[in-house]
């Protein structure tokens, strides 16, 4: 019977979790992650502490579930998508924290471009209104707020990575 190992990389946790073809619910791992709130709004994670749990919860329920190991089909993984990381490209390692989907720091960056009348615009084009939710409005917070990350993705020296901290 084939299996699939799901992996949820959430706000709080990351599990990983074991179905069978039926659907049914064989086994799952979860670990709790820390959450860095540096001003009042703003919510920030520790992406090797997010990646180091990726790895543990799925030794656990692989390393429980030995005998089924050649029959899993595939792995799925559900992350926080608008979470943003940017990380050095030749070690791997962060530069900054995970900047989390729920911080508001990119709100004075929107507001902005609202006051700019670029709020129609970009829903136009792209359906959604300007918030503070995407990437876009987070990322140009952290390039005026750190010239030595902006310095290093410029110069491709780093890599910006969303979806969640796995990218």
């Amino acid at each position: 019977m084939p299996y699939i190992i799901t992996l949820d990389q959430s706000t709080s946790a990351t599990k990983a979790l074991i179905f069978d073809a039926t659907g049914r619910l064989v086994d799952k791992a979860s670990v709790e992650h820390k959450q860095y709130y540096p001003r009042p709004g703003w919510v920030e994670h520790d992406a090797d502490e997010i990646y180091e749990n990726t790895l543990s919860v799925l030794n656990a329920v692989i390393k429980r579930n030995r005998s089924i190991s050649s029959d899993l089909l595939c792995l799925s993984i559900t992350n926080q998508r608008e979470t943003i990381v940017v990380f050095d490209r030749q070690s791997g390692k962060p530069l900054y924290r995970a900047v989390v989907w729920l911080c508001r720091r990119g709100a004075p960056v929107c507001e902005e471009l609202v006051r700019a009348n670029y709020n129609e615009r970009v829903q136009k084009i792209t359906g959604l209104k300007l918030d503070t939710y995407f990437p876009a409005p987070k990322l140009r917070w952290l390039f005026e707020n750190h010239s030595e990350i902006t310095r290093q993705v410029c110069a491709r020296e780093a890599l910006i990575g969303w979806g969640g901290p796995l990218g």
